[in-house]
């Protein structure tokens, strides 16, 4: 490395303890914590630039860089002096612990010209919703020295992991070299033995461990949150109003003011609300619905979408604010009408009878000869949506099909409109005169 002697070098080498502190002493076997999976993204660690092992007793975890090198230099790309490095590692262990994380050390080593500074930053959090800590590290040349860098969390602040599920450790890194000299960072195996040390407590799920603080998601995506004090909770919405709250059981939450009850599921995952509506720890996922859907009889209607909020638009034009109430459910909230998504979200089936189809779908056939009630014949010629209508007499009628809840015939001259029915078998017209696809059965009374 050219720069050896005038520059700054971070080597790095990430343990990961399973540490318990001395209040929390118990831990799960450790034969059955291991690393199932770990993810390492960034400038700072391109693709088969790192590698990583655990130790045989599973207690620590190492991760190692080989190209993680901020460099700054007369004539150097400007992006050169930062990189960083995204790590998720997926940590399994017995069901019925949660974890959290409680410290983090930073050792290495800083080469830096003088006025120059170097930064080394970390963010880290258990899973996507967990209270996210950080620690920023600042160096400032001129500086050719060992440092150690620690953090420590208010046992009482810290976000656990939910009871029943697995959740990663995501971690965040980034180094930088500021100023107008040279230097460099470097996180790697070999130079000066830089260690990241996360320690992760460890406690059993119950009622006395249950934690419901931290960061959790509205059925819209939106964020809500609890902060929590033993029993005692403050909840906001996704509207930022906010509601005193008690947690009266392991399994129950009241919220004070807002006149709810809440029951605790999926392993402290999911809060269930007496008004429907449910709060999770991990961001819902909803269909993508966004573009043009059509009605039954093939009429274009609309859906924009962000996040689990919708805007839809009807065959005449007319919107209505929408959202999902759940991963199937969406409710069209000026319309006060509710839609159940099917067909992997290809289908709406609407609470007011009609479907929402992402393709056109077939329309109804109407095409050939129908009969009156006298069985004298009529006929209807088809083209799409649209009709021609023949009666008895040989009069004509152009016409168009419509969809209103049901399929409606519309005869434009005859100033009729027929509404069909029986599958498609039957038309009744609105002036009493009713056409039948097939020849209707003749039934002759006789004296006995």
């Amino acid at each position: 490395m050219p720069w050896r002697s005038h520059s700054a070098s971070l080597a790095s080498v990430f343990h990961l303890l399973f540490m318990t502190s001395a209040t929390l002493a118990q831990a799960p076997d450790p034969n059955t914590v291991y690393i199932d999976s770990v993810v390492a993204l960034g400038s700072g660690c391109p693709r088969g630039s790192t590698a990583h092992s655990l130790s045989p007793d599973a207690h620590a975890f190492t991760l190692i860089f080989d190209q993680y090198i901020a460099v700054a230099e007369p004539g150097l790309a400007a992006d050169e002096r930062s990189k960083n490095c995204t790590i998720a590692i997926d940590l399994r262990f017995p069901s019925g612990w949660s974890y959290s994380i409680f410290g983090v050390d930073f050792r290495g080593f800083a080469n830096l010209e003088d006025e120059m500074t170097g930064t080394l930053s970390a963010t880290y959090r258990v899973g996507n919703h967990g209270t996210r800590a950080s620690l920023d590290a600042k160096f400032y040349g001129p500086m050719n020295q060992n440092y150690l860098a620690q953090d420590r969390l208010d046992l009482n602040g810290v976000s656990w992991s939910p009871c029943g599920t697995t959740q990663a450790l995501n971690i965040d890194t980034q180094i930088k070299v500021n100023g107008v000299a040279s230097g460099m960072l470097t996180v790697d195996s070999i130079d000066g033995q830089v260690e990241h040390v996360y320690g992760i407590q460890w406690r059993r799920c119950g009622a006395r461990d249950r934690s419901l603080d931290g960061g959790w998601f509205s059925p819209q995506g939106q964020p809500v949150s609890i902060k929590q004090n033993a029993q005692n909770l403050h909840l906001t919405n996704r509207l930022g109003l906010t509601s005193e709250g008690h947690l009266v059981t392991p399994m129950t939450v009241n919220a004070l003011d807002w006149h709810l009850i809440g029951s605790v599921l999926d392993g402290g995952g999911r809060i269930q609300w007496s008004n429907g509506v449910a709060w999770t720890r991990e961001q819902p996922l909803f269909y993508d619905l966004s573009g043009v859907w059509y009605n039954p009889a093939r009429e274009a209607v609309a859906i924009q979408q962000s996040g689990g909020h919708l805007l839809l638009t009807n065959r005449y034009g007319l919107l209505s604010e929408g959202e999902f109430s759940t991963a199937n459910t969406v409710n069209a909230l000026t319309w006060q009408i509710t839609g159940q998504i099917r067909n992997g979200g290809n289908q709406i089936q609407w609470s007011n009878g009609t479907t929402w189809y992402r393709q056109p779908p077939n329309l109804p056939r109407f095409q050939g000869t129908w009969y009156n009630a006298a069985g004298d014949v009529t006929s209807i010629r088809q083209n799409g949506r649209q009709l021609s209508l023949t009666n008895r007499l040989g009069d004509i009628s152009s016409g168009s099909l419509i969809w209103i809840g049901e399929f409606v015939i519309q005869a434009h001259e005859w100033g009729i409109t027929g509404q069909v029915i029986d599958s498609g078998k039957r038309i009744n017209w609105s002036n009493g005169v009713v056409w039948f696809s097939n020849r209707p059965i003749e039934i002759y009374w006789s004296k006995s």
